[in-house]
């Protein structure tokens, strides 16, 4: 796992002090596969489908029938952007016998769009 500090400096040199606290921050900076990981969140969200399935979902919880009829799409086409979202970790499901209801991870869905 990589270290969890930026190595930005090489031997000899310091940061110049304007003041603000550069190295304070760099001590709470994400480790580089926080980074890697956000990334691909922000390329999933590139995909304006995949955008737009996710709205659907931080409003409510839809199964794969509900999501394609809001998007105007086939069911193996949602399945395939719902999967995506679903291995970034910006979706979870539920099974209710044989249906499968997604949403969003946030914990509160508003009650109006």
């Amino acid at each position: 796992m990589p270290e969890n500090k930026l190595h930005i400096r090489t031997v000899g040199e310091q940061f110049h002090d304007h003041g603000g606290n550069l190295e304070q921050l760099l001590e709470h900076m994400p480790n580089e596969e926080a980074f890697y990981k956000a990334s691909d969140i922000f390329q999933q969200l590139c995909d304006p489908t995949r955008l737009r399935i996710l709205w659907l979902l931080a409003h409510c919880e839809a199964c794969v029938l509900n999501v394609a009829v809001a998007v105007g799409m086939s069911t193996s086409a949602v399945s395939h952007h719902l999967r995506i979202l679903r291995q970034t970790g910006l979706i979870v499901n539920r099974r209710a016998g044989k249906e499968v209801y997604y949403n969003s991870r946030t914990p509160h869905r508003p009650t109006h769009p």
